[in-house]
């Protein structure tokens, strides 16, 4: 969740080169989506039910939490 809110900021304050950088540079390294695919499938063998709670429920938290971070960068 903190590299969403941290997403979140670096789209709501920087343009152009420096949100590339920042964004898909720095951020794609603190927070991979190979990670969160990883688990999902590991808990997809053990709990089919927790598996898809836990893929939707990211989901949702990691997209509240990046817009939550625009909205404050927006009204700074």
């Amino acid at each position: 969740m903190t590299g969403c809110v941290l997403l979140g900021l670096v789209v709501g304050r920087t343009t152009g080169d420096t949100r590339t950088v920042l964004g898909t540079g720095f951020l794609g390294a603190y927070t991979t989506f190979s990670a969160y695919a990883v688990h999902v499938v590991e808990l997809t063998g053990t709990d089919q039910t927790k598996a898809a709670s836990y893929g939707r429920g990211s989901i949702v938290a990691g997209t509240a939490a990046a817009a939550a971070a625009i909205a404050l960068t927006s009204a700074v």
